[in-house]
Order: C-alpha cells, then structure tokens, then sequence
C-alpha cells in the first residue's frame, strides 16, 4: 500500500478556490489551515511552516483566516462564529474603523503588516483589532444559542455556553451575574451530554467557592458582628480555659513522672533451676497421692 505524503499547502489552495466559490466548510477549512500556520503559501517571502515561523508571519495568517471564518460564519457555521469570538477575546486579526472612531496606537510590527490592506478612503482606516469583551460576548451568545442540528455541532455550542459562562462569572463585557453562569455552565453539559465534563464540574465548584465568597462581608464588618455576639465571648472564654488547665496538667504531671523510680527487669531463670523446681512439684504431688 502507497504511502500518501502530507501537503498541506496545495491541500489549502484546493480549500481556497472552493471557499472563493462559496462553499462553507471549504471556508472553515482554509480559515484553520492558515491560522494554525500548517499551510505556509500565502505567507510572506520564503517563511515555511516547516521552521520556526515569527509572530509577524502568524498575525498575516490570522488575517486572512479571519475573512474566511467571516464568510463561513455568515452561511451558520458554529465553529466559525465561535473562533470569530476568540479572535474578538484575544485582539487577533484586524478591524475597519471610520473617522476619529479609530485607535492609533499599533505596534511597530503590525504597521508593516497592515500596510499592504491600506485604503485610500479618507475617513476608512484598517487597523489592528483591539481586544473588545463586548463582541466577543456577542459571538459567543450567538453560537450558544444554535440550534443543534448534528452531533459535530454540540461540542461548538457546548463551549459557546461555556463561554459565555465564565464571562458572566467575571464580569467581562457584561455586568458579573453568577446566577446566569451557573445557568450557562449547566446547558453546557445539556448541550453535550457525552462531552468532556470534568472541567466543566471544577468551575462549578468555583463558582460556588465564589457565591460564597462575595457574600462574607468586609473584615471590620465581619469583626464588629463578631464581637457584638455574646456566644463568640463565651466560646473565646471556653478556649482560655481548656489551655490553661492543659497547660496545668503538664506542669503537675512532670515531677511525678520524674519521681516515680523506673522499673526493674525480672532475672531469667537458668535452666537448672527451672528443672529443680519442677522435681519439687512433682515430689509434692507424688506426697499428697501417698496421703491420700
């Protein structure tokens, strides 16, 4: 049987003509070749994804991933809306801003890498996405509340919920509702009931490590109530006493233990002596026989 050598690159090209062609899981496909950087010919100059490839390279590959996850996510792809709101999450990839809506701040290497997708629009600026909870809230809502249409779309609603779960939890783009991530985190194990659910039951058991832990008041305020409750003074008054009677029953308990003499070992009976001593007991039974 012939071996069949990997080729990522032409495997890519034959995605990219498809997906140019509309074709919606050809899209996801060329979207995560390129992002993952396993396909290396659209990279710029002689960068192969077979060596180390730098952070300059990746955001290039990022981009243009990000397009085709666009047009994937625009025909319902779940996989493809939810990786949109990873790129939202991390400020991957890039966002069209009009006017003085626009942020200038960019990196050094992100100025040579933006400057082939300038435009010569006045008010239009193309520029490296900032991270933005917000959007990234709105595509993790989006792809949680899909419906489930195949067994390969659970596991992407699944994290959806899970997303959106953790984001409640801490209050990111959103105000913190830890009622509403317990809700997500639970459709997270409806969505898919065969899915890996040892994560998902550890943040819940943080979850609930932090309801509790937001409603312990402040510390003076927690010492006030304290100190105000009179079963604290008489459990404190209790303590108290049991280390002093214990450290009392040390004190007395140490020169009677230092007086009391030490116990001396029994002498071995030679064997002489034990052979003696049971002809005697033999005589004296053998006398009370006659006796009798």
């Amino acid at each position: 049987m012939r071996t069949v050598k990997k080729n990522p690159d032409r495997a890519a090209l034959l995605f990219l003509k498809l997906a140019e062609a509309g074709h919606e899981v050809a899209q996801m496909n060329v979207a995560h070749l390129l992002e993952s950087t396993q396909s290396s010919f659209l990279l710029p100059g002689s960068i192969s994804a077979e060596h180390e490839i730098p952070e300059e390279a990746r955001g290039h590959n990022r981009i243009i991933a990000q397009r085709f996850y666009e047009m994937s996510a625009e025909q319902g792809s779940a996989s493809s809306e939810l990786r949109l709101g990873d790129y939202a999450y991390y400020g991957w990839g890039i966002s069209a801003t009009y006017g003085d809506q626009s942020e200038s701040s960019q990196d050094d290497t992100d100025d040579s890498m933006l400057a082939r997708f300038s435009t010569n629009e006045p008010d239009l600026e193309i520029q490296k996405q900032a991270v933005d909870f917000e959007a990234s809230l709105a595509r993790y809502r989006k792809t949680a509340e899909m419906t489930v249409s195949g067994e390969w779309m659970q596991s992407f609603v699944a994290r959806g919920s899970f997303n959106l779960g953790f984001m409640h939890q801490f209050g990111l783009g959103v105000a913190q509702d830890l009622h509403m991530a317990k809700r997500h985190y639970h459709r997270c194990r409806e969505v898919d009931p065969s899915g890996v659910h040892t994560p998902v039951t550890m943040v819940l058991m943080l979850l609930g490590a932090h309801m509790f832990f937001l409603q312990v008041p402040p510390s003076d305020q927690l010492l006030d109530r304290l100190f105000a409750d009179v079963r604290v003074h008489v459990l404190i008054l209790h303590v108290v006493a049991v280390v002093v009677l214990a450290v009392l029953r040390r004190q007395f308990s140490a020169p009677a233990a230092l007086a009391r003499p030490a116990p001396t070992q029994p002498s071995q009976p030679s064997q002489f002596s034990g052979a003696s001593a049971s002809g005697e007991s033999g005589a004296r039974t053998t006398d009370q026989l006659v006796l009798h």
